[in-house]
């Protein structure tokens, strides 16, 4: 069942804190990612570990932004984080990067090497070129976008909810990476009821795709499409049977009796009124954020 699992992530990231491993191609960052507004309209984000083989050779300076598409896994105390004076508590869970487009505009200006002399108008000054990173005025107010492939476990027709334990090869572990992630298919237009949405069945694969709606225990995400992708092997063909407890077993509940921005169309995408154009780092990306396993429905601090 492993092989047959994986957990992705893609969206538009603020890189800070850039880090090389040692004279490798392999950079290491803090990718701050926007989560969701909070009761009083104040925008939250998530501080994720994220690791890069620079094959481009992209420059990156104190901070750029760039849309990315990884592999995503829970965090663990074994992983390299890029340095001692980094810990792995600052993190919500770690992305291994697989494409990279920068979107931030990297500048070469002319900047002055001493001062002229005033007195020999004939002497020139000494010049260089350096790199100056410019941020670009978009749209940065939307979650992390989720794709998830495994077996469902713990399905809840009545509640549109369901489970699922996604493995997958990243680089900073040997072997398997965990991702457990809750999945909610909220009410939507496109949803109307109960009975219209897409339930995927216990021993049968399923891909579903949407937008990151907290961080906690377990990983959860808004659904926006299911895929059906046919039988398990028969030695995993019943899945995950909900009476076996799961990485998100007995979680489900407990994050619905929440009263949870999760639940409304707000995190899957914001309202024009929210949208602002950031022309430099907005205060959810400023700073990093330690994790807060106790925040069972989302990330309710700004970063």
């Amino acid at each position: 069942m492993v092989s047959s699992t994986s957990a992705t992530l893609s969206g538009v990231v603020f890189l800070r804190n850039p880090r090389r491993l040692g004279r490798s191609k392999t950079w290491f960052f803090d990718g701050a990612m926007y989560l969701d507004v909070d009761e009083r309209g104040e925008e939250q984000g998530i501080i994720l570990l994220m690791r890069y083989l620079n094959k481009e050779d992209h420059y990156f300076g104190e901070i750029g932004v760039a849309n990315v598409k990884g592999n995503i896994c829970e965090m663990s105390s074994k992983f390299d984080l890029g340095g001692k004076d980094f810990h792995v508590d600052d993190y919500s869970f770690a992305v291994d990067i697989q494409e990279m487009i920068p979107i931030h505009e990297t500048m070469f200006e002319t900047s002055d090497n001493g001062d002229k002399d005033t007195d020999n108008s004939d002497e020139t000054t000494e010049t260089r070129k350096e790199p100056v990173v410019r941020l670009p005025q978009i749209n940065t107010l939307f979650p992390p976008y989720l794709t998830i492939c495994g077996l469902p476990y713990n399905r809840n027709p009545a509640k549109a909810t369901f489970d699922i334990d996604a493995e997958m090869y990243t680089q900073f572990r040997p072997g398997h990476s965990p991702f457990p992630v809750s999945c909610w298919i909220i009410d939507s237009r496109r949803w109307t009821s109960v009975a219209k949405k897409p339930m995927p069945f216990e021993g049968k694969y399923a891909q579903v795709t949407g937008y990151l709606s907290g961080v906690g225990k377990c990983f959860q995400i808004n659904v926006g499409n299911v895929t059906f992708m046919g039988n398990a092997p028969s030695s995993s063909n019943t899945g995950t049977p909900s009476s076996t407890p799961g990485k998100c077993y007995h979680y489900l509940d407990a994050r619905l009796s929440l009263t949870s921005v999760a639940g409304s169309s707000q995190t899957r995408a914001p309202a024009a009124s929210q949208v602002q154009n950031h022309s430099g780092t907005p205060s959810w990306a400023a700073n990093k954020r330690k994790r807060n396993d106790g925040d069972a429905a989302r990330s309710s601090s700004p970063v």
